[in-house]
């Protein structure tokens, strides 16, 4: 992957959050790493754009430092005097520091687009991060972008289309993927995980012998047998569909609120 297929990449990344990026400098750094991965600006463009980037991470920085202290001497007031008026205003003060820290965080991402050392993990993560701080799991961000950001499989992420995280949990007839997202949630114990997964291997193990009965070659190709074992075909009933299998294991495994908290992270 050269540097304008990259810098696409991290563009893309981007887009997931481009609503919480306000700054003028930070918005034209997006628009400039789409036209360098277009082939339409210059290597100095990218250069010129990483500047104001960071002139308006440090902006950002600087806001957020003085709206923590102005929210922290608020909190004292209030618990010092605990009238009302006093209480109201330690809420919008701490309500504008988390508004400052998000800021902070869509400046960083955009300058992450059009740094020359920031790799497209490193873009994902800075985004992960300030989606957690804006309420990732609200109606704004759809579950298919974050999958996205998450770098999930092309196939679940087209499949996922505008179903939200609890309908695609219930109606995905794909273990692999929802073992997948499982092994992403922080909220699911290994016990509960590997459970899942000793059952999903015994029904793939049966899938794969019958495959490997059926099969007319002596013996069968590994990748054959499990194609043959785990495709989903229904125009043939009788086929066992182990991949739907295991979707089942995984909804009876593992407490769908497990998994909610995981994909805001």
């Amino acid at each position: 992957m050269n540097y304008r297929e990259e810098t696409l990449m991290k563009v893309r990344c981007a887009s997931m959050v481009d609503p919480c990026i306000r700054d003028a400098r930070s918005r034209m750094a997006l628009e400039v790493a789409d036209r360098f991965s277009r082939g339409e600006a210059s290597a100095e463009d990218m250069m010129a754009a990483a500047l104001g980037a960071r002139d308006a991470v440090r902006r950002a920085t600087d806001g957020a430092k003085r709206a923590a202290e102005s929210a922290n001497i608020a909190m004292e007031d209030a618990a010092y005097s605990a009238a009302q008026i006093d209480i109201q205003c330690a809420v919008s003060g701490a309500q504008r520091a988390v508004e400052a820290e998000i800021d902070v965080y869509a400046a960083r991402a955009a300058l992450s687009v059009v740094s020359l050392t920031d790799t497209i993990g490193d873009c994902a993560d800075i985004c992960r991060r300030l989606l957690a701080r804006t309420g990732g799991g609200s109606e704004s961000v759809a579950f298919k972008d974050k999958l996205k950001l998450m770098s999930a499989d092309e196939g679940f992420i087209e499949w996922v289309g505008g179903r939200t995280l609890k309908e695609a949990w219930a109606e995905c007839q794909r273990g692999d993927w929802m073992l997948w997202l499982a092994a992403r949630s922080p909220d699911v114990d290994l016990k509960t995980l590997t459970m899942a997964k000793v059952r999903c291997a015994r029904l793939a193990t049966a899938a794969y012998s019958a495959a490997c009965a059926a099969s007319t070659d002596a013996r069968p190709s590994y990748e054959a047998a499990t194609y043959a074992a785990l495709a989903v075909n229904p125009r043939r009933r009788k086929n066992l569909d182990t991949l739907g299998q295991c979707a089942d294991v995984c909804r009876e495994s593992i407490p769908f609120e497990l998994i909610t908290q995981g994909v805001t992270q």
